[in-house]
């Protein structure tokens, strides 16, 4: 079955079982980096805001042998989980006042995202840019995220440094940032891996990795894991960890999610630095993931990051 084919089979199972229900369409979604996924959204009467769900991850799970009928299963759990049943009076956004708390920072590739960047308020940041987005919660939903359109920007009716800074002072104090050493979170990784799988090559690869000495590479993203790579427009972050290590730092950005960061008075070459984040991001990082092949120098006597 191709992949229009499984589209087809997937709505035509949706309808059924929401005969009445919902309308179902399906479209194209934009993504980080331009990344386009199709999307079947799930509108049920009476209710202004949709679940979507992708198909494309469902389609490889399909390829990878899975039953028609289990990514069914599936798919229908994952809009069961996310459906809202009632109406949500989300008004309380327009006023900036309501929302200048809950505004966030999130860093995306300029070149990559030129399209997307025509609709929303950003602010350059070397060959990246700064958006912006809200957390939300509600009893009905829990919470998500809106992105800032130039929409709600004209309404909050504030100009863009202010929206930056708040949103940078935001970042800071509700997702925080943490720089761990890089081996302490392999061997976090490998002691979870271990206790889920329990095999021989995990235990022994564990003790091998344990007590080691470490190298001088960290890992800095936020407490939940998710668009930490905004941590590096936090210069007092940075600034207080160069002190402790007496030494400017190379940020390598792995992705959206986190960056590493190196001590500079090593001897690394920037150059080899470029080609093995270049080499990560073409085998390890997936598309939408993708932040720049670049790296970045913060210079601890300035307290800024520039191109290294």
């Amino acid at each position: 079955m191709n992949f229009k084919e499984f589209e087809e089979k997937t709505v035509e199972y949706l309808k059924e079982s929401y005969a009445g229900e919902a309308d179902i369409a399906v479209k194209d979604v934009i993504k980080n980096n331009g990344i386009i996924l199709r999307g079947v959204t799930i509108a049920f009467n009476g209710v202004n805001i949709s679940p979507t769900i992708y198909l494309n991850d469902l389609y490889k799970d399909y390829l990878r042998g899975e039953d028609f009928s289990s990514v069914c299963d599936e798919m229908k759990k994952m809009i069961d989980d996310a459906a809202i049943r009632d109406d949500v009076d989300i008004s309380f956004i327009r006023d900036y006042e309501s929302m200048k708390e809950r505004v966030l920072c999130k860093l995306i590739n300029t070149d990559k995202n030129r399209d997307y960047l025509e609709n929303v308020p950003h602010v350059d940041f070397l060959d990246l840019s700064v958006v912006f987005y809200i957390i939300i919660a509600d009893n009905s939903f829990g919470s998500g995220t809106i992105v800032i359109t130039n929409d709600y920007f004209k309404e909050w009716n504030i100009d863009l440094n202010t929206l930056y800074e708040d949103a940078k002072e935001n970042t800071k104090n509700l997702l925080g940032g943490n720089i761990t050493y890089i081996e302490d979170v392999i061997i976090s990784l490998l002691n979870e891996r271990r206790s889920l799988a329990g095999n021989d090559d995990f235990e022994r690869l564990f003790k091998e990795t344990e007590g080691q000495m470490k190298l001088p590479m960290y890992v800095l993203t936020n407490k939940v894991k998710t668009l930490g790579a905004s941590c590096i427009l936090d210069s007092d972050k940075l600034y207080d960890f160069s002190n402790e290590l007496d030494s400017d730092l190379f940020i390598l950005p792995c992705s959206v999610h986190e960056t590493i960061l190196l001590p500079a008075n090593m001897g690394y070459d920037p150059e080899i630095l470029s080609g093995m984040v270049r080499e990560i991001n073409d085998s390890e990082v997936s598309k939408t993931d993708y932040l720049s092949d670049s790296v970045y120098r913060f210079r601890r006597l300035s307290g800024l990051v520039e191109l290294a």
